[in-house]
């Protein structure tokens, strides 16, 4: 079965960066009951290895 949610990407190499992006992330979904999954890379090389085998994102934050 195919994920029905949006699926969100973060790609930061700071991990306290990532953790509050998340959050806010979470909260603000949580708080439309919107269902979400949230998937957190540490470069842009993990996320692309990624992005290869499912394109299916509907949200990329990048830390540039």
């Amino acid at each position: 079965m195919r994920w029905k949610g949006l699926k969100i990407a973060v790609v930061e190499d700071d991990t306290v960066h990532a953790a509050v992006l998340t959050r806010y992330l979470e909260t603000w979904m949580q708080g439309r009951n919107v269902a979400f999954c949230i998937r957190k890379f540490p470069d842009a090389a993990a996320f692309l290895f990624e992005w290869e085998q499912d394109q299916a994102w509907n949200a990329l934050f990048f830390d540039i």
